[in-house]
């Protein structure tokens, strides 16, 4: 968990695509969800560490929202800068991150980027939902 305004601030600024997630800037606090590859699973032929992590993450942001507070799943970030930055070990890996806070209300910028991240090419429900009778 991070709370130090000026390393998230840094954190912020450490995406793949620009600055991207500058708008986290000012959250409170920003988890990021990390994984120790050292101590992960093996199931057929895959590392369950992102399973593991994943599930773990969501379930916060979940409990977080329960509770009034907003959080926003972030992957675009560059994971070499981000491990330099926060000192994280070698074997450690970044499955993702998020700011947690009080939401506030949508600005221009947050209305932009809702409207670019809505796909007008959906897939219908029988293409990623196998249904066994």
């Amino acid at each position: 968990m991070i709370s130090d305004r000026a390393l998230i601030k840094k954190v912020a600024f450490h995406s793949i695509v620009g600055a991207s997630n500058f708008f986290i800037k000012n959250a409170p606090i920003v988890i990021v969800a990390c994984a120790d590859t050292r101590s992960s699973l093996k199931f057929n032929g895959q590392e369950y560490y992102l399973v593991d992590v994943a599930i773990a993450f969501q379930q916060m942001m979940l409990a977080a929202w329960n509770r009034g507070v907003g959080s926003c799943w972030l992957a675009a970030f560059d994971e070499g800068l981000l491990k330099k930055l926060l000192d994280l070990p070698e074997h450690f890996r970044i499955v993702g991150l998020s700011p947690f806070g009080y939401p506030e209300d949508k600005n221009l910028y947050s209305k932009i980027i809702s409207f670019v991240a809505k796909s007008a090419k959906r897939k219908e429900r029988s293409e990623v939902i196998l249904m066994i009778n």
